[in-house]
């Protein structure tokens, strides 16, 4: 049962189109906030997850364990999300819920949030990478 809903969820988290893609990274600005700020919350929340979620490799997660912490933090799509990433060590959630602490009222939805960590994974790589 808890890996059909892990897949259920990885599936919700596919986009079907680049339209869809624009929709999500223009939704996925955390409200209150600029894009630069958001950003770099973003960006430093899933830099604290991958930090302490085990199995991570040079600041790099699963894309996947990375948004049910993500979604198990967000206050109208924790409950579905809490028994799926209940495998996830407390600490990883401590950290997520730590960072985000200041605007969890604010969060866009979890797809939005995972499409911008998806751009600035792609960013990272091409830095780090050329």
């Amino acid at each position: 049962r808890h890996e059909l809903e892990r897949n259920h969820f990885s599936q919700f988290l596919n986009i079907d189109s680049i339209q869809e893609f624009r929709e999500l990274l223009i939704a996925g600005v955390v409200g209150g906030l600029s894009q630069l700020n958001s950003d770099s919350l973003v960006a430093a929340t899933y830099g604290k997850i991958s930090d302490v979620l085990p199995d991570s490799s040079e600041g790099d997660c699963s894309f996947l364990d990375c948004a049910l912490v993500i979604g198990a933090s967000h206050p109208r799509e924790r409950g579905p999300l809490m028994g799926m990433s209940s495998s996830i060590d407390a600490i990883v959630h401590e950290a997520a819920n730590e960072s985000l602490s200041h605007v969890i009222d604010s969060l866009p939805p979890t797809k939005a949030l995972m499409a911008r960590i998806s751009m600035l994974r792609a960013f990272n790589r091409r830095a780090r990478f050329g």
